[in-house]
């Protein structure tokens, strides 16, 4: 590990030569040796005798420690990376992007916090810029013994009981809610809207299904919702004190031959972190499950096609829920409720499954891939485009036990409507604007039997429009609008007839 620290009459450069890196220079400039301003626009400061250079000019000062001060903080990783590649490796900013490993981007941001508050005999420590960028795989481990691991598990593998459970009698508990993702674990999720929204709800379903699992007849319906609402205030409690407090309630969790995991204990808490909006959990599992989901030589392969490639990276689309993949940089990142949540929410709504189903979307067979966990279509096909992007595709699907046949990866609309001529339900997501429905809107809609479940790309009135208007999807259900990736994008389903 490179780590530097900040000592008196260190030689420093304040990157930004604005008021606040300004106020900066006043601050320090009888501790620290000030060597210069770094800013792209301004050449000179009234009142200040120290020179502006712009980042072509500051290779003679590669010994200086940098001190990122503009005010926005999402311009700090651009700024680190720019002068990470004019060679600074001292370099002091915040560290809000996902592209650091969380535990050195909580240490970088202490140390940033330390310098504001003029704790200057605190900046020891401090991680030079490429040890920032190094990622220690085990970091998404929490702790772990011989027997078993706590280890932060992407919500999408997190599902109910399954028929097969072995540790608690479940004879009652209605097969409508076995082996079903979490979020739509309706008697969980219900009780929970109802207690957080303070808004009346179904807990019809919680008390049915839950007084059977607990064995509570005994106790009239009020009492067994007060002890429900009692556990809710103790999540709520332990969530205040933030996310490190939830790593000592983990769920437990036992693995799937499909490439998923069926909770043992835990229901309440996993419900309660998805609603909260969490991506990953902290789950308890056996070290042999453990090494199962590691699957070693599929994630070396994953790995490989990680890396650049003639200057070329090819990024995940999103989070790859894998033990040490998903610490990785993505394309696309959703906070709080997702498509995912969306679609899985209406697909168990509709309470059925399908024949076929195409997914087109720039999320590398994503969807395709939670299609197959939950067993809602017998032929499913996703439309990949670049042969890279294709191979990173089924590299994952293998990484994460998803078989050959089960999931047909593709390069294009037309290979897939050649490969299968019609589908039951199509997904649209985010990648057709106006001028690209006018390509492959009659394709679509000629190959699509049946339902299109639709996510916007840049204009959502004017694509659904044109969609109502154009095809013979006639019918339209607004489900939700999310901000995604810089804009707004509306979420819906079309259906013929």
């Amino acid at each position: 590990m490179c780590n530097f620290e900040l000592v008196i009459h260190s030689p420093v450069l304040i990157y930004g030569a604005g008021m606040f890196g300004q106020k900066i220079y006043h601050k320090i400039k009888d501790i620290y040796k000030i060597e210069g301003f770094i800013d792209r626009n301004v050449r000179s400061i009234d009142g200040i005798e120290v020179a502006v250079y712009d980042l072509e000019h500051i290779a003679e000062f590669h010994y200086c420690s940098v001190i990122v001060c503009t005010h926005n903080a999402n311009w700090h990783y651009e700024i680190a990376e720019d002068l990470y590649a004019k060679g600074f490796e001292k370099i002091i900013f915040l560290a809000m992007s996902d592209n650091y490993p969380e535990k050195k981007a909580i240490q970088m941001n202490r140390i940033y916090n330390y310098f504001l508050e003029e704790e200057y005999s605190c900046l020891c420590g401090i991680p030079c810029y490429q040890d920032m960028k190094e990622r220690n795989f085990t970091e998404n481990i929490i702790r772990e013994n011989k027997e078993y691991v706590v280890v932060w598990c992407g919500k999408e593998l997190l599902y109910s009981y399954n028929k097969f459970h072995d540790y608690i009698k479940i004879d009652g508990l209605p097969k409508l809610y076995l082996d079903v993702p979490i979020i739509a674990y309706e008697p969980c999720t219900s009780l929970f809207r109802f207690f957080m929204n303070a808004i009346e709800g179904d807990v019809e379903k919680f008390v049915e299904v839950g007084r059977k699992v607990d064995n509570s007849f005994e106790t009239t319906e009020e009492e067994f919702l007060n002890s429900q609402y009692d556990t809710y205030q103790l999540l709520e409690k332990t969530f205040e004190k933030g996310v490190d407090a939830c790593q000592y309630m983990p769920i437990d969790v036992k693995w799937n031959p499909r490439g998923y995991f069926n909770l043992i204990d835990g229901h309440h808490r996993c419900a309660f972190y998805w609603l909260k909006g969490l991506q990953s959990m902290p789950v308890r599992m056996k070290r042999k499950d453990y090494e199962i989901w590691m699957n070693q030589p599929c994630f070396d392969k994953v790995k490989t096609l990680l890396k650049e490639e003639g200057g070329e990276q090819i990024l995940p689309s999103v989070k790859i829920a894998h033990p040490v993949l998903q610490g990785y940089t993505c394309r696309y990142a959703e906070y709080g409720t997702t498509i995912l949540d969306i679609l899985t929410e209406w697909l168990y709504k509709e309470g059925r499954n399908f024949q076929s189903i195409l997914e087109v979307s720039d999320y590398q067979g994503f969807y395709g891939r939670n299609f197959y966990r939950m067993k809602k279509a017998e032929q499913i096909v996703s439309v990949v485009q670049g042969d890279k992007e294709i191979k990173l595709a089924k590299a994952i699907a293998e990484l994460q036990y998803i078989p050959d046949d089960a999931i047909k990866i593709l390069s294009s609309l037309d290979e897939a409507i050649e490969r299968n001529q019609t589908f039951e339900v199509g997904m649209l997501c985010g990648v057709y604007s106006i001028e690209e429905l006018e390509i492959n809107l009659d394709k679509l809609n000629n190959c699509l039997t049946n339902i299109l479940f639709w996510q916007s790309k840049l204009n959502s009135q004017a694509e659904k429009e044109y969609i109502l208007k154009y095809s013979d999807f006639h019918h339209y259900k607004d489900l939700a609008t999310r901000f995604v990736n810089g804009r707004l994008c509306e979420i819906g389903v079309f259906v013929k007839g």
